[in-house]
């Protein structure tokens, strides 16, 4: 066979790669009309002058080395209308087994598949680890830069072994179609990737190995070493000027690979201000040993990661807007005009020992995100935070997540990251909070929630944000307190959470919080107190609560906790049932039920003042029923049902004038049903006092 124009001839068309995308899969195929010129390279026919079968018959080439002669192989892909006079669509070169060192680089043409037999090994031996690449505008007769300049690249099998040297040995750029399949790609040292993918599109990279990428101390920091990277062209490479471009990637899936002992798994450390990669899946892949994130996005659209198996590494998962290595783009490029981050979905995903944090998401205000969801992951031993959204994380749903042994919070949401939803996770043993949202980060909806054994309080929202609902969460034997609101959080829901053993209160509102609804909670064996309000919180209602055991008082409010309303909530056991204590005015304690105490049932203390005492169940209290102490004037104390004190049945002492007492019911008071000293002006009504002393 006569090959014409054999020093620099080309090979492989687009109908011999055609890509089937599916949501998050790829398939290549040859359509049974596609003209596939066949070229087979076998180790044993490389020399000084190489054979080489194309279509069956022997073609020499000679040529200063195997790499020199392998590329004019590669380079039949130029001219696939010009071999042996017969017209051809694609290229398909076949390795056979064996051993192949290249000393430089093979650049590869559109229109060209690899298929590397069992056995093969293509490595390095000269300075870098670069081993095969795209052809550059340098290579190309007329060649136009575009993001398709190279297109329908399939690589099948190999090992191909960079030999601990630096470099990229997979490089892509401008170039749409690409498939790689089963392959093995190791062994680099200090700068590079294993792959780089550069303002590239349709791209499937599966069920292949990738691993050993070795950082010399001093050298490059890690997370600028992905295995697999995603990237646009930018100057200080070896393109030309034309080639630096600001197209970004897009339609990539990353499935079903191994991926260990590297730096960074997959990802991106540069992004480029009003141009983001996009559609980007990463799924199914095996991640471990890596010294930094086993993905890093940055600043990506429509992202998908799920189901991968990510242990032992420093980070897992890490999706950020902000960073160093931000890029303008040229002033000729349309820049996308939203900015919101939408499109993120982490899924599915089984994380172990990690070393950092675990999943970590951060915007910023000029590129907040939008909508991500972070969904059924599984997450054990992560050495910080398991998952934590911050910095304008706009929507976020965070749901079905296990956490396990988290190293800090398990759940963590801080700084403007706004309608965050939070739900139906299973916590189980954190170092700090079980769920925090701080920092403005208003509208949170954190709900269903299960958490045990977590060593400081099970959920805290503070710092100014505002409109929280926290409902129906179970959380048993908090380290501190149950549920923690604190802060400056204007308007609150707190409902129908279940809340056993906190070693300090069940639920604890304080520092200048206001308007906060606590309704059908129960609290019980809280070691302080079942409702702790406290610290100029106003306007706050506590409603239809259950409250057992708790070591100090069932409900309280102390300091400057104006216009408190305490009403249809029962109490049972513990120290004090319901105080209210310190300048905190117009409260009102009304239709509860308080039996077991082991001191007072209803006390107020220290010049809280205008307060209604309305109909109230009190039984079986071991000191007064109703106690009023210190300079708490004006208050109305009526129609309350008292039975079996150790003390009193009511008390007002020190200062505590223009008191009401009306229609109240006083039973079995073994001190007197209603006791004064030291208080003027008070108004008895209609009182009735069976079995009392008088």
């Amino acid at each position: 066979m006569t090959i014409k124009n054999h020093k620099w001839t080309k090979f492989l068309t687009l109908a011999a790669l055609l890509f089937i995308l599916v949501i998050g899969s790829r398939a290549t195929t040859v359509s049974a009309n596609d003209r596939v010129c066949h070229v087979v390279i076998s180790k044993e026919n490389l020399g000084e002058t190489s054979t080489f079968l194309v279509e069956g018959k022997q073609v020499s080439i000679k040529a200063q080395s195997h790499k020199n002669a392998i590329q004019k192989i590669f380079e039949y892909a130029k001219n696939l209308n010009n071999i042996e006079g017969s017209s051809y669509d694609s290229l398909e070169i076949t390795f056979k087994s064996g051993q192949y060192d290249l000393d430089g680089t093979l650049f590869i043409y559109s229109n060209t598949k690899v298929v590397c037999e069992e056995g093969t090994v293509i490595r390095s031996s000269w300075e870098y680890g670069t081993l095969l690449r795209t052809a550059t505008l340098r290579h190309l007769d007329n060649g136009k830069v575009s993001d398709e300049m190279i297109k329908n690249i399939t690589v099948v099998g190999g090992k191909w072994d960079g030999m601990n040297k630096p470099g990229t040995i997979f490089r892509f750029t401008h170039t749409s179609n690409i498939l790689i399949d089963g392959v093995e790609i190791c062994n680099l040292k200090d700068t590079g990737h294993l792959v780089a993918l550069e303002a590239t599109k349709n791209v499937t990279i599966q069920n292949s190995k990738f691993y050993n990428h070795q950082i010399s101390s001093g050298a490059k920091e890690t997370e600028s070493s992905e295995a697999i990277h995603m990237d646009f062209t930018r100057g200080g490479t070896d393109l030309s000027e034309k080639e630096y471009t600001d197209y970004p990637c897009m339609d990539i899936v990353i499935q079903n690979n191994e991926i260990h002992d590297v730096p960074t798994g997959v990802g991106s450390h540069t992004a480029m201000n009003g141009v983001t990669h996009k559609n980007i899946t990463i799924k199914n892949n095996h991640i471990y040993n890596t010294t930094g994130n086993a993905v890093r996005i940055y600043r990506y659209r429509n992202v998908v990661v799920e189901g991968n198996n990510i242990h032992n590494a420093v980070g897992a998962i890490s999706v950020n807007t902000k960073g160093s290595n931000v890029y303008n783009p040229k002033a000729s490029t349309v820049k996308e005009s939203e900015k919101d981050i939408k499109g993120v979905s982490i899924n599915g995903n089984k994380i172990e020992n990690i070393s950092g944090n675990a999943i970590w998401l951060t915007g910023n205000s000029e590129y907040p995100f939008n909508g991500v969801k972070i969904t059924n992951n599984y997450l054990n031993n992560s050495g910080n935070t398991a998952i934590t959204v911050r910095d304008y994380c706009h929507n976020t749903r965070i749901e079905n997540n296990t956490l396990l042994n988290s190293g800090e919070y398990a759940i963590q949401a801080n700084n403007h990251c706004n309608r965050l939803v939070i739900y139906n996770n299973a916590i189980t043993t954190t170092k700090k909070h079980g769920i925090a949202v701080r920092l403005s980060s208003n509208n949170s909806n954190i709900s269903n929630n299960t958490l045990n054994g977590v060593k400081e309080s099970g959920i805290v929202v503070y710092t100014k944000s505002n409109n929280a609902t926290i409902s129906n969460n179970i959380i048993n034997n908090p380290g501190g307190d149950g549920v923690l609101l604190k802060d400056s959080c204007v308007t609150a829901k707190i409902s129908g959470n279940k809340i056993t053993g906190a070693k300090n209160c069940g639920i604890n509102i304080k520092n200048k919080t206001s308007k906060v609804n606590v309704s059908k909670n129960q609290i019980v064996n809280a070691k302080s107190t079942g409702i702790f309000v406290n610290g100029s919180v106003t306007n706050t209602s506590v409603n239809w609560n259950k409250v057992t055991n708790s070591g100090s008082m069932g409900i309280s409010f102390i300091d400057k906790c104006n216009n408190a309303k305490v009403q249809n909530n029962t109490v049972s056991g513990g120290t004090y049932g319901i105080s209210i204590k310190n300048n905190c005015n117009k409260p009102t304690v009304k239709l509860n039920t308080i039996a077991n105490t082991k001191k007072n049932a209803i006390q107020l203390l220290s010049k809280c003042s205008n307060g209604t005492i309305s109909q109230n169940k009190i039984s079986k209290s071991k000191a007064s029923g109703i106690y009023l102490k210190t300079n708490c004037i004006k208050n109305k104390i009526e129609k309350n049902n008292l039975n079996t004190t150790a003390s009193h049945g009511i008390a007002l002492v020190s200062g505590c004038n223009e008191t009401k007492l009306l229609s109240n019911t006083v039973r079995n008071a073994k001190g007197k049903g209603i006791f004064t000293k030291a208080a003027k002006k008070t108004v008895s009504k209609k009182n009735r006092l069976i079995k009392c002393k008088k």
